[in-house]
């Protein structure tokens, strides 16, 4: 009895230092991805008087409170990277700008959500 014990508990020791060794690499390849995207993709530049608009190479897009699934997201094309905490004590960490398939609207990462943006007349 002892020795079933003492081999489940090498199992599971074996089996969790390669889950947490596989789960560090997984981490390490997210990072390096995102190494690669700051150094590669343009800014896009936050209106800091109006949190709802960003621009990038002449245009200007309003953040819309509509949302989308990470699923529907195209790749990336920009980043915004700016963390602001607004009068009201709320914290807003933009992130980056992504492609959305089939139309002019972009989405912005705002605190791990999808934000759709619009393109405006400006």
């Amino acid at each position: 009895m002892i020795k079933k014990m003492l081999l489940v508990c090498v199992c599971l020791i074996a089996l969790s230092v390669c889950f947490t060794g596989c789960n560090n690499n997984q981490i390490l390849d997210t990072a390096d991805k995102n190494n690669t995207l700051n150094d590669t993709l343009p800014k896009y530049e936050l209106n800091t008087a109006d949190y709802t608009e960003i621009s990038f190479d002449g245009k200007t897009y309003a953040i819309t409170e509509r949302t989308t699934k990470a699923s529907d997201l195209g790749e990336e094309i920009g980043q915004v990277s700016q963390n602001i905490t607004t009068v009201e004590g709320d914290k807003l960490r933009y992130g980056y700008v992504y492609m959305l398939e089939g139309t002019t609207d972009i989405a912005v990462n705002i605190n791990e959500k999808y934000f759709i943006a619009e393109l405006t007349d400006k």
